[in-house]
C-alpha cells in the first residue's frame, strides 16, 4: 500500500466534501467521508489512511 498515494486522494476528498470554519480552517466529520459513495469505492481501508496521515502529521 501506498500511503503517500492513499493521504493524497483522502485529502482531495476532504476538499470535496469539506468546509471551512471561522478560522478558515477546512472539516469534514468522519461519517461525511465514511457514508459517501465515492469515499467508500476508493478507500477500503479508510480507517488506515486515516492512521497514515495522522502518523505523518498531515491532518
Amino acid at each position: 500500500m501506498n500511503v503517500d498515494h492513499e493521504v493524497s486522494l483522502l485529502v482531495e476528498q476532504i476538499h470535496r466534501l469539506g468546509t471551512r470554519d471561522k478560522d478558515g480552517k477546512l472539516k469534514v466529520k468522519f461519517c461525511v467521508l465514511f457514508n459517501d459513495d465515492q469515499c467508500a469505492n476508493l478507500f477500503e481501508a479508510m480507517v488506515g489512511t486515516l492512521k497514515g496521515a495522522k502518523r505523518k502529521k498531515i491532518w
